[in-house]
């Protein structure tokens, strides 16, 4: 499986507002203290507000559950969804239209498909190749592979090469 950058995973970790993910999945935060927000745990039965975010550093903990972590990790919690799949998400949605309400594992927001499921079997392996294609044209690391085997650009065209790094099953 093609492993998301550190420098991705750091910049998704300091660029998404944590609070506004929050706030975007209906949960109230108010002030707590001078540098923290509060509001209800979206992940246990409570009455006192124990969930924290602190903006400063971008991060959460539920003093009630005792999880806590990046928004990645409260991606993960909260939609129900894995790893990869929340560093997609936030790498490619706006977090303020992830929607307003809380979401179940069920509603988890989704990629978009790259495919028309209802095309016939060779539509649908041309859009294939078409993704991987592209994959490959958004991967400088696998180009810069491909170029250090002396593999050039006009052979990717002339070939149709791609990418197969695993993420079309996350969008189907």
């Amino acid at each position: 499986m093609a492993r998301i950058p550190d420098e991705e995973l750091e910049q998704l970790k300091r660029g998404v507002d944590l609070a506004a993910l929050v706030r975007s999945k209906g949960i109230e935060l108010k002030p707590h203290g001078s540098k923290d927000l509060v509001g209800l745990s979206p992940f246990t039965e409570e009455q006192t507000a124990s969930f924290i975010v602190t903006p400063g550093k971008n991060l959460w903990h539920c003093m009630s559950s005792g999880q806590g972590g990046s928004v990645i990790d409260f991606l993960m919690k909260h939609d129900g969804v894995s790893f990869r799949h929340a560093a997609l998400l936030l790498k490619e949605e706006n977090p303020q239209l992830f929607g307003g309400k809380a979401v179940t594992k069920a509603t988890a927001p989704k990629l978009a498909a790259p495919v028309a499921f209802d095309g016939d079997d060779q539509t649908l392996f041309a859009q294939v190749l078409d993704y991987y294609q592209e994959r490959l044209r958004q991967t400088p690391a696998a180009l810069d592979y491909l170029c250090s085997r002396g593999i050039t650009g006009e052979a990717v065209e002339a070939f149709g090469l791609g990418y197969a790094d695993r993420t079309l099953g996350l969008r189907l």
